[in-house]
């Protein structure tokens, strides 16, 4: 019998090409990025008009779909409507 749980190791999968997106809000206006995906969540960073980010993964809260990006040295959520992905 083979011992349970013991695999030889596999090699990792290569990870997929980034996604990539731009925040998609009036001139006049900025993007809430917050530490979880919720409108109540607090606000770790505020991004501007046709700031790139890059697309980590992707949650649903109720029927909202956020984003979690990153910018720089911050990474958070953002409401994904906010966010133009470029192809």
């Amino acid at each position: 019998m083979g011992h349970a749980g013991e695999h030889p190791s596999e090699p990792l999968a290569p990870l997929p090409p980034s996604r990539q997106g731009k925040v998609n809000v009036p001139a006049n206006d900025t993007l809430n990025m917050r530490a979880q995906p919720s409108a109540s969540s607090i606000v770790v960073a505020i991004l501007p008009p046709n700031k790139t980010v890059v697309i980590r993964s992707e949650a649903k809260n109720g029927p909202t779909l956020w984003f979690r990006v990153t910018v720089g040295d911050n990474t958070g959520w953002v409401a994904a409507r906010f966010i133009k992905e470029m192809k």
